[in-house]
């Protein structure tokens, strides 16, 4: 793998994450217009990551996804 390759991969994989990211954290903040307008900007990326099927880009999108909601839910599951 080039250097150019290996960079775009970097690049997408980095888009990934921070969608995650960021949906992540308007859904733990509870700002919901927020995470609507970021499914209506973000689509296209998370579609792609979808229709891809391959580990590598879903990863990303998810553990993005959980670094902002997974202490929530933790906390939420010991409290019932």
């Amino acid at each position: 793998m080039s250097q150019a390759e290996g960079m775009m991969l970097f690049f997408w994989l980095s888009c990934f994450f921070l969608t995650g990211l960021f949906l992540g954290w308007a859904l733990a903040k509870r700002r919901y217009i927020l995470l609507i307008i970021g499914f209506a900007f973000l689509t296209p990326i998370i579609d792609f990551a979808i229709r891809a099927d391959y580990w590598l880009f879903t990863v990303p999108l998810v553990v993005g996804f959980f670094v902002h909601t997974a202490r929530p839910m933790y906390h939420k599951v010991q409290g019932l």
